[in-house]
């Protein structure tokens, strides 16, 4: 399992949300955090770029 923190502060609101529903559909476990940050723990055995569509201008790490 891979866990992965999206910085979405750049999103529009519209934008954090959508990303926020696809992550949540998908992923073993999406957290909302503070500060437009989203926690998902990634389960799939696709990488999570050919599942979701991930705006361009959000930056995640993967741990």
């Amino acid at each position: 399992m891979k866990r992965y923190i999206f910085f979405c502060e750049q999103l529009s609101v519209d934008e954090y949300e959508s990303l926020y529903k696809a992550l949540d559909d998908n992923s073993f476990m999406t957290i909302p955090k503070h500060n437009r940050i989203i926690e998902a723990f990634w389960d799939n055995k696709e990488a999570i770029e050919d599942v979701i569509q991930i705006p361009a201008n959000c930056n995640y790490v993967c741990s």
